[in-house]
């Protein structure tokens, strides 16, 4: 698909009419096809690669859930 127009003479909508993608995700293809090769079309993780795995702490935990119940009232009267 990526070098459909170039193969067939065909504009980059018709290519993206008759494979079912927006112009969007062909250019985001082809960018990444020029900078990775076949590799660069494989599905990728969206899970962010700079989290780390950090453990709640007993007292981060007792926090979060106080202010989850003070949110509670405070919807529950109508304050919020």
């Amino acid at each position: 698909m990526i070098i459909e127009p170039e193969r067939s003479g065909k504009t980059i909508s018709d290519v993206c009419i008759t494979f079912g993608v927006s112009r969007e995700t062909w250019y985001k293809w082809k960018r990444r096809y020029g900078a990775y090769g076949i590799d660069g079309l494989k599905d990728r993780s969206r899970k962010l690669h700079n989290i780390k795995n950090v453990k709640v702490t007993e007292k981060l935990e007792k926090l979060v859930l106080e202010l989850r119940q003070l949110v509670i009232c405070l919807l529950f009267l109508g304050m919020f």
